[in-house]
This record gives structure tokens, sequence and C-alpha cells, in this order.
């Protein structure tokens, strides 16, 4: 009986063994997931500030244009007054 209370002994501390080797291989994968989860948190931070610097100059852009149009409606006023002012004198 005694060997076999030693094959029991045995068999408790490699199960154990066992079942630290699966806890170990487990907390392994949980640490890669837990790196990869981090890079693509990195990865969105950075993509929201391109989007942000994008919004930023697509606004001036349309800043810029809109500024452009009023300019052109400006424009095209005063060459409606010299035309006025050229017929007058000359007709």
């Amino acid at each position: 009986m005694n060997s076999f209370g030693f094959m029991i002994g045995e068999t408790a501390v490699m199960m154990k063994e066992i079942e630290d080797m699966k806890q170990q291989q487990a907390n392994e994968e949980i640490q890669i997931l837990n790196l990869q989860i981090h890079e693509l948190e990195t990865q969105l931070q950075i993509g929201k500030e391109k989007k942000e610097k994008i919004n930023y100059k697509l606004e001036a852009m349309l800043l810029v244009e809109k500024e452009l149009e009023q300019l052109h409606s400006e424009e095209k006023r005063y060459e409606k007054r010299l035309k006025a002012i050229y017929n007058s004198l000359y007709n």
C-alpha cells in the first residue's frame, strides 16, 4: 500500500504541475492579447489624430473657398460698375 500511496501523491503532484503549466500558458496568451490590444489602441489614437488634422485642413480649405467665392462675387460687382461707368461715359 505504501507504493500505491506514493503513486497517488505523485499523480497529484503531476496533475498540479500540468495545471500550473496550463495556467502559465494561459497567462502568456493573456499577455500577448494585452499587447495586441495596446497596439490596436495606439493605432486607433494615431488614426484619430490623423482624422483631426485632416478635418482641420478641410475646414481651412472650406474657409478659403468661401472667401474666394466672396472675392469673385465682389469682383463681378466691380466689373458691372466699371461697365456702367464706361457706358455712361462713352454712350
